[in-house]
């Protein structure tokens, strides 16, 4: 009996094992039917090695292959970089060369372009078969290997280039990784690196999951098991490219310098905004502006993902290439077999793998037609069947990142139960945090959010608000540059700048801290416009991130948080006075630090207040410093203090617990609150203390008399400007200020200082909802900040400064974002039909930026002189 049970078991494994084999041969075989189909759509239009009458455009099957085989010197034998040029990394352009020697050895004489496609067809499909069997043995289920192993895209790109060596070593580093063994993986990214670029977007992950996942082991450890990684995928690449570059350094060269020369293609994101008079911006703009958005955006994505993929941070790397390849300005087909099988390997969802790969085989055809059009050819697309196709498959990427970011990783990627070997001997991961393995952040363990109620709104959006202000960061530094030379009133505050460096007196009707900043940054980094505006786009960032925190100590709502952080980044104010040289920044940037110091202490889970009033004491003072506008809010945590702690005590008196962990005494608000602040403003004037002409400096005892002064300066502005503009025509945003509007450094350029026509008036309707939710609902965090606009504004009502203009209106306008992003996040809370209003509004601030950006951000104006009329929807924006 016991004999008879296990002969039938040995039958049945046997039997599900030739199931097994039977069915990895079927999908072997299909991926050789795939490939020879390839094969077939590029040769099948060639006659006698060559094409005719534009087919190669008209029915697709274009490759790269053809013009190499004479066009490269393939088929005279010259060696790549040695003897002749080549556009291609070293490793692409050694395997080219030995293709050519195989194509030429098989067919001697009669070799021709089409023998030549047929070595490069059959060198990819191996290429093809490795990456089939990396992907079976990451556990991918069999039907995203038959997805791979049948894919149209295969069919299109099998014989199109050289790019599926550079896809296989981008996968096998992947397995490697997977499996934790990041050395080799980041000598395999190293080497696909030398084959194509995009690869080296993996090391730095790899070196990131080396230096922070292991937190048992010392720092020493982890920096020097990073540091082997990092070496491992430079010394690789060093490793490849140096004996070429050694022998043949200009040539060698032509792969980078083809890369920064070539101009933009139909279907990339630039090339269709620009034919749209969107973004128009020069040839080296667009470099500089996508590898800025490169650089932040990989930053961001590793941010968001890292919580939920630390135990496996390379699978970020599939939406930090759809975010390289989306944002670079050449889309060439091709890149999509870079994305494809990553994401069959790390994307949960079927939907935006289908989509993409729709959109990527009708933006291959459209392309071409397009260019078919463009040679004249009686059949051809416009641009139109371009930008549809890359809607589409922008679509599908930006689903699939989305999902690689915020979604679990599929269950093959933990790497149990690898085929073809047991437990026992697949490799340990790499050890894990506590509070990885937990699920929960240590910011959300340290203050027990998700227990005092914030769980219904979410965790702190913490990555969030530093991708946002990565983003922020390097859009204001775009064009940052331009115009080379003063604007506005930069010509006065850096001529005061330059004089402080002299402690000659200038501009004292304001205070100094700004101006010693800007003084402290041209000594640094020269009198030219990076040392002026540097600063501004500085502390501009930390503003922005500062209000992202205030949003969040003030109210524990995740998406008013993030809501109100895009908000405030895409209501112009704050992007304009990001970008030039004056005092206001400075102020509204600083007075938002000491107010997010201030509202984490009051958090009850804070069990030291103290450095956080040390800070908000600190800022406050270095607020006041910057400009006098800031004065309201300089008493305001003081008062509030006082009044928490007076009605704590009295709880406590009366037998009640007070609802808050522990009370503050009044000598805390005296001392944090009141004397730190006018102990540190009144420092930032000790330059003066020392100016050169003893009549004009500041004696150190004199407080009174030099404040008396700057207030006569003040009030001595006497008469009319054409830009000033009374407090009512801010909150109505109908009296913007022409910074900028001429031709200068060869182009038309304009900035104008206007708040975002959307936001600016919406946000009054999310002020009367945060004033009736305050006074009906005791929301403190409504009333917070509808009671911080109302102030900032009362100020200049009640200033005794006579020219007013718009851009006064920059505090009051941040604290109006933050009320409307309480009045979104209200409306998105209660679900239903409406919810969607909440994101919509969002979205709607984004786009009236992206609209408006040409017009707000310096950068060259195609349509010359008259193109401002564009966007004055209204005369008095004239």
């Amino acid at each position: 009996m016991i004999g008879s049970v296990d002969t039938s078991a040995a039958r049945a494994w046997a039997a599900s094992t030739a199931v097994r084999r039977n069915a990895l041969l079927f999908l072997y075989a299909a991926l050789a039917v795939t490939g020879i189909a390839g094969w077939a759509f590029k040769a099948h239009c060639l006659s006698g090695g060559v094409w005719y009458d534009l087919i190669q455009y008209r029915t697709g099957c274009y490759t790269d292959v053809i013009p190499f085989w004479s066009l490269r010197g393939v088929a005279a034998g010259q060696v790549p970089y040695i003897e002749a040029r080549i556009e291609y990394p070293v490793l692409t352009g050694a395997l080219i060369w030995l293709e050519g020697l195989l194509t030429r050895t098989l067919f001697d004489a009669a070799a021709i372009s089409t023998a030549f496609l047929t070595v490069v067809a059959i060198v990819n499909l191996a290429f093809a078969f490795v990456v089939l069997d990396m992907l079976r043995r990451f556990g991918v289920p069999r039907a995203r290997l038959w997805a791979w192993a049948a894919s149209p895209l295969l069919v299109v790109y099998m014989a199109h280039n050289w790019d599926m060596m550079a896809v296989a070593l981008s996968i096998g580093a992947l397995l490697m990784a997977r499996n934790g063994r990041l050395v080799p993986a980041a000598l395999l990214a190293g080497l696909g690196a030398s084959a194509k670029l995009y690869p080296a977007l993996l090391v730095p992950l790899l070196c990131l999951q080396a230096l922070l996942v292991a937190d048992q082991d010392p720092l020493s450890r982890r920096f020097a098991r990073s540091a082997a990684v990092g070496a491992a995928g430079l010394g690789a690449w060093i490793a490849v490219n140096a004996p070429i570059a050694w022998m043949a350094f200009d040539n060698w060269l032509q792969f980078y310098q083809f890369s920064a020369q070539r101009s933009t293609t139909a279907a990339s994101i630039w090339e269709i905004l620009g034919g749209h008079g969107l973004v128009t911006v020069s040839h080296e703009g667009r470099n500089t502006l996508a590898t800025g958005l490169v650089v932040a955006g990989s930053a961001a994505i590793a941010a968001l993902g890292w919580r939920r993929h630390a135990r496996h941070a390379w699978t970020l790397f599939t939406p930090i290439l759809i975010w390289f390849v989306f944002v670079n300005k050449v889309y060439s087909p091709q890149f999509d077999l870079w994305i494809y099988p990553l994401l069959l390997l790390t994307i949960r969802r079927r939907a935006p793998i289908v989509i993409f790969a729709a959109g990527s085989l009708l933006a291959f055809i459209s392309e071409l037609w397009f260019f078919a059009g463009q040679e004249g050819a009686a059949f051809s697309a416009g641009r139109w069947a371009i930008e549809v196709s890359a809607l589409i498959r922008a679509t599908g990427m930006f689903w699939a990142m989305a999902s690689a970011i915020f979604e679990p990783a599929p269950h093959w990627i933990s790497g149990e139960g690898l085929p073809g070997g047991s437990p026992g001997r697949r490799r340990r991961g790499p050890r894990l945090p506590a509070w990885v393995k937990a699920g929960a952040g240590p910011l959300s363990e340290r203050t027990g959010l998700e227990t005092a109620g914030a769980s219904a709104y979410g965790g702190d959006p913490l990555p969030w608000c530093m991708a946002i202000a990565a983003l922020f960061a390097a859009c204001c530094s775009y064009g940052l540059l331009s115009p080379a030379s003063l604007y506005f009133d930069e010509t006065h505050y850096i001529p005061a700048a330059r004089s402080l460096l002299q402690l000659v007196p200038a501009n004292e009707e304001h205070p100094l801290l700004a101006k010693e900043i800007m003084a402290a940054s041209i000594a640094t980094l020269g009198d030219r416009a990076m040392g002026w505006r540097l600063p501004s786009l500085l502390i501009g960032t930390l503003g922005l991130f500062a209000f992202s925190r205030l949003m969040w100590w003030t109210s524990r709502r995740r998406f008013a948080t993030i809501a109100g952080t895009i908000l405030l980044a895409t209501n112009f104010m704050w992007f304009i006075q990001s970008r030039i040289a004056m005092l206001d920044i400075f102020a509204a940037a600083l007075l938002i630090v000491a107010l997010w110091q201030f509202a984490a202490a009051l958090a009850p889970e804070t069990r030291r207040p103290n450095p956080r009033l040390a800070a908000t004491g600190l800022c406050l003072g270095l607020s006041l410093g910057a400009k006098w506008s800031v004065a309201p809010f300089v008493a305001l945590p003081a008062l509030v203090l006082t009044i928490l702690g007076r009605r704590d005590s009295a709880a406590r008196r009366n037998g009640v617990p007070a609802d808050r962990a522990g009370a503050k005494p009044l000598v805390l608000a005296v001392f944090w609150l009141g004397i730190v602040p006018l102990i540190v403003y009144w420092l930032t004037f000790a330059p003066a203390f020392f100016y050169a002409s003893p009549a004009s400096a500041i004696q150190p005892y004199d407080i009174v008399g030099q404040h008396l002064k700057m207030v006569a300066l003040q009030a001595s502005a006497t008469g009319s400007h054409p830009n000033q503009s009374a407090w009512h025509e801010w909150v109505m945003n109908t009296r913007p200020v022409w910074y900028l509007y001429e031709e200068i450094d060869g182009a038309q350029r304009g900035v104008l200082m206007l708040g975002n026509p959307f936001t600016m008036l919406a946000g009054l309707a999310g002020l009367a909802w945060c004033i009736w939710a305050g006074l009906a609902r005791k929301r403190a965090d409504a009333l917070a900040l509808s009671a911080a606009y109302l102030i900032a504004v009362a100020f200049w009502i009640a200033a005794a400064k006579p020219v007013q203009f718009y851009y006064h209106y920059l505090l009051p306008g941040a604290f109006l974002m933050g009320c409307l992003a309480l009045a979104l996040d209200a409306l998105f809370a209660k679900g239903g039909r409406r919810a969607w209003l909440a994101p919509g509004a969002v979205a709607a601030s984004v786009a009236m930026f992206a609209w408006f950006y040409p017009i707000i951000s310096a950068i060259p104006l195609s349509q010359g002189g008259g193109a401002f009329q564009a966007w004055m929807w209204l005369d008095s924006w004239r």
